[in-house]
């Protein structure tokens, strides 16, 4: 699979062009996840001058990175949930919430899942999209790879670009 083009200036994304499969192959982390902190920039891909760069540890999953994205845009959180990224031989594959279904796939993301799994290094790239009815999709880059602080609460917004438009709004 590839990561889904954009359809219109809302980057609404037909169903049928989605990857479907869970991503199986994880790269075991075998250091510290503890000791690693991802600083990722989400940019709203039909509005990419508005982004929000947030700092995750390698232990947090990809279920506290949604909640972090979430509360970094204002999203409601009401609407089902996925990431897509490339994990081996340049293939694409989909993380999902775990109640949700997407196409045909009844394969569900695994709560577990901890960013220190994937081979996250500066510059890579993967997708996450909110709401399957609008199809909210957005880029996640990795800017920046590196040590936690002591005493730092993490996931944490560090930088902020623009103003989120509203969740169901006309922008």
């Amino acid at each position: 699979g590839r990561i889904p083009e954009t359809r219109d200036d809302r980057t609404r994304v037909a169903r049928d062009e989605m990857p479907l499969k869970p991503m199986h192959e994880q790269v075991r982390f075998a250091g510290d996840a503890k000791a690693v902190t991802y600083v990722l920039r989400v940019s709203l891909s039909w509005k990419p001058t508005v982004w929000r760069d947030l700092e995750l540890r390698g232990d947090q999953t990809l279920y506290d990175l949604h909640q972090a994205i979430q509360g970094a845009f204002g999203w409601d959180n009401d609407h089902s949930w996925c990431f897509f990224m490339a994990v081996v031989n340049g293939k694409f594959r989909a993380w999902r919430q775990p109640e949700a279904t997407y196409g045909d796939s009844d394969e569900a993301l695994s709560p577990g899942v901890r960013l220190a799994q994937f081979a996250l290094r500066p510059r890579r790239r993967f997708r996450y999209l909110f709401d399957f009815g609008d199809n909210l999709l957005h880029l996640v880059t990795v800017q920046k790879v590196g040590k936690p602080e002591a005493q730092a609460a993490y996931p944490r917004l560090v930088a902020e670009e623009g103003q989120a438009p509203e969740q169901y709004g006309d922008e």
